[in-house]
């Protein structure tokens, strides 16, 4: 079963990379597209631990998806930063972003893998 201490372990990595796209954004240290999926993340992770799991499932898969290209081009853009000389700046990024990448596609398949059976769970049948 996918309890409530479950949702809310799920939800942590959500509002916490929502803050920080949302804090690179307001700090200029981030273009302002980093907006939405930072809005995305934190709402996935306020609405993960309700009952709704209907719209909270494709929600939280779209939010990883979305999670996991950006972090995967700012991986990319340490590994830059490393070819031009900047090798500590760029390997602290290389490995932040490419360890919060691999979490994302980690919660990307359990949650979709335990989602999928809490909605396709068969109700009980009245008699």
């Amino acid at each position: 079963m996918f309890g409530l201490a479950s949702k809310q372990l799920l939800a942590a990595p959500f509002i916490a990379i929502g803050a920080f796209w949302l804090a690179a954004a307001a700090s200029s240290q981030g273009p302002a597209q980093l907006i939405l999926p930072g809005t995305a993340s934190l709402l996935t992770g306020i609405f993960l631990p309700r009952k709704n799991t209907k719209w909270i499932k494709p929600l939280m898969l779209v939010t990883s998806i979305y999670n996991i290209m950006i972090l995967t081009y700012q991986a990319f853009a340490s590994y830059i930063l490393i070819t031009i000389g900047l090798t500590l700046l760029g390997s602290l990024g290389l490995a932040g972003y490419t360890l919060a990448a691999l979490l994302f596609l980690v919660l990307l398949a359990y949650g979709s893998i335990k989602l999928g059976e809490e909605t396709s769970a068969p109700s009980p049948s009245s008699s």
